[in-house]
């Protein structure tokens, strides 16, 4: 007996090594024919041929404010060996490329340097593929690209907040820009904030943050340990009507003052909402 391989233009072709005997036919309604022998040429692998195989650096997520050495695979298909390749690559879509120029003996691989990159807090894709190898066109575009998607920069470990504008040096000048960064990369471990002594006038609305959890707090902490020290206050209105919204988890706060400031009728300080809790 046989097995029908499709119908129409194009086909699946079945598992290497399947000891089944196929047939094709271009209408549903067929009939089996007279086996005809076909002739299969194999031919080699070529001799310049040329593909990024792998992303080795970044490869899962990296700390925030880092400077991370991108580093791919360069892979040589061809039986020549392989003395140069452009090799181009994406970072969120930004376009760069390099010239690269060595000695890959064929069947090999290096490993090879794109460039150095600050990450910001955020969310990144990474691609890179060659074009060119030894300034001929690449017989074969099929391997030439590797990707790798969605890796974070995110916090983890101890942050400062404080006033910046007399030159002092810290990781966030305020509260809500500590949580722009736990928005845009989410947390890789514990986080906590340590907040130098100030009036802060802000309002704050603490979101979900990816990685969040209950051995993974997020902590927003005095850095005297003092109280008093530190002051988140806001000026309420009717539409504005709290300092303080919890939307997310696994926030802490500790050893500082909250305040509000606003009518009889619509002022509180803080507000937890949406189901938020831990």
């Amino acid at each position: 007996s046989s097995t029908i391989l499709g119908t129409g233009s194009s086909y699946q072709t079945p598992l290497l090594f399947d000891t089944t005997s196929y047939w094709v036919s271009s209408a549903a309604t067929h009939c089996e024919s007279a086996r005809t022998k076909a002739t299969v040429n194999v031919v080699g692998f070529p001799a310049v041929d040329a593909g990024i195989s792998g992303i080795v650096s970044p490869n899962t997520d990296v700390a925030y404010k880092s400077s991370q050495t991108l580093k791919a695979e360069l892979h040589n298909y061809g039986t020549s060996n392989l003395t140069s390749s452009k090799v181009y690559w994406t970072l969120n879509g930004q376009l760069d490329s390099l010239n690269w120029t060595g000695n890959i003996s064929g069947g090999a691989v290096d490993t090879i340097t794109l460039n150095t990159i600050f990450f910001d807090a955020g969310t990144y894709d990474l691609r890179a593929w060659t074009s060119m190898p030894n300034s001929v066109v690449d017989p074969s575009n099929t391997n030439d690209t590797s990707s790798i998607f969605n890796f974070r920069a995110c916090l983890s470990g101890n942050y400062t907040i404080g006033d910046t504008t007399n030159g002092a040096v810290y990781d966030f000048p305020t509260f809500n820009s500590a949580e722009d960064a736990l928005i845009a990369g989410g947390i890789c471990g514990p986080v906590t904030f340590l907040v130098d002594s100030g009036m802060y006038e802000e309002k704050l609305n603490l979101l979900p943050i990816v990685g969040a959890s209950s051995t993974s707090r997020i902590t927003f902490t005095s850095l005297s340990g003092d109280s008093t020290d530190v002051t988140l206050h806001y000026t309420l209105t009717p539409l504005q009507a709290w300092t303080m919204r919890f939307n997310g988890f696994y926030y802490t706060f500790s050893h500082m003052t909250l305040s509000s400031l606003g009518g009889n009728t619509y002022g509180r300080v803080i507000e937890i909402a949406n189901g938020a809790q831990h």
